[in-house]
């Protein structure tokens, strides 16, 4: 299934994406930065592990 990383601060925003593309799409939520960053990078090995 494909993973969508989104980063933002605003609740509003987090939530649009989430409703766009929640079905088909694992939607992750991260805020702040930091955390997205630390996300996007756990993202990355857990797909490179799994080829």
């Amino acid at each position: 299934m494909p993973t969508l990383l989104v980063i933002d601060e605003e609740p509003a925003i987090r939530h649009a994406f989430q409703k766009a593309f929640g079905a088909p799409v694992a939607v992750r939520i991260a805020t702040p930065a930091a955390e997205g960053l630390a996300a996007g990078v756990e993202c990355l090995a857990a797909r490179r592990s799994s080829h």
